[in-house]
């Protein structure tokens, strides 16, 4: 696994992020959390999706929220497919506040 997570195909990196999401907690935290930084959009957005398996989880994902992650791809993220995933993640727990959030990841679209 720490192979594929550094090798320079991202479709390996991705398939990491997504092999993390059918593991438990440990597994989202150690390899998908670490690809919501990878430099490629499409490995992020794998890590989106691992990371909103988690978010009804209280876990937490060192020592923040499975929520505040996607909360943070959904606003922070150059990709558009991540800031996409991230917020349909989101939509079915969405507060009031999460509107002003969605609205500015659309315009940045």
């Amino acid at each position: 696994i720490a192979a594929w997570a550094r090798d320079p195909e991202w479709r390996r990196r991705a398939a990491v992020a997504q092999w993390a999401a059918r593991g438990g907690a440990g597994a989202v935290t150690t390899w998908a959390v670490a690809a919501l930084r990878d430099p490629d959009g499409r490995v992020r957005t794998a890590a989106v999706g691992a990371v909103a398996a988690r978010v009804d989880s209280a876990a937490p994902a060192g020592g923040r929220t499975w929520r505040e992650l996607l909360v943070d791809a959904a606003r922070d993220d150059a990709d558009l497919y991540a800031r996409a995933a991230a917020l349909e993640a989101l939509a079915p727990r969405a507060t009031a506040a999460d509107a002003l959030l969605a609205l500015d990841a659309y315009a940045r679209a």
